[in-house]
């Protein structure tokens, strides 16, 4: 998923508090009329929601829940949302990684910076892996397990061997 500016901190910390009882990692603060007003000071609506959680489970293009966040008519990433929130500041064009791999689970301690390539080594092994483990395959011409590794966007071939 692409990373997008976040509204600024402060104006974070006015409409949501971060809360590990939340399944969001979010609850709604009772947000002040600003935040309802149009460029003209007309009020546009008014929240009702103070003490609930904020967010609701949304999809990537490729099928992936995760729990999104809708401030002034644009969804945001919660977990994007909560790092900032813990942190005071907008993690950027960086990512926010999921240590445990679980995209439904924003708890703070769950949740870092990376790059998209540190992100990228944080991913589980594929469904369609048959030895168990990263980068270990079965090659059938020679009938060796072969092993390589990815490095700075180049793959890099390590051998095959005749036994795991």
């Amino acid at each position: 998923m692409k990373a997008s500016k976040l509204p600024e901190v402060h104006y974070l910390n006015e409409a949501l508090q971060y809360s590990e009882s939340s399944p969001t990692g979010l609850i709604w603060k009772d947000r002040p009329r600003s935040h309802f007003q149009t460029s003209r000071g007309h009020l546009i609506f008014r929240s009702r929601s103070t003490g609930k959680p904020a967010g609701s489970i949304r999809r990537t293009g490729d099928g992936v829940e995760f729990y999104g966040v809708k401030i002034n008519q644009r969804t945001y990433p919660a977990h994007r949302v909560v790092f900032a929130l813990v942190n005071g500041l907008d993690p950027g064009f960086k990512e926010v990684d999921h240590i445990d791999r679980n995209p439904l689970n924003n708890k703070a301690g769950n949740l870092r910076i990376a790059t998209r390539s540190e992100n990228a080594r944080n991913k589980g092994i594929p469904s369609n892996n048959t030895s168990g483990h990263k980068g270990v395959t079965w090659c059938k011409r020679t009938s060796r397990w072969m092993a390589q590794i990815g490095h700075q966007k180049k793959t890099l071939f390590l051998g095959r061997f005749k036994s795991f």
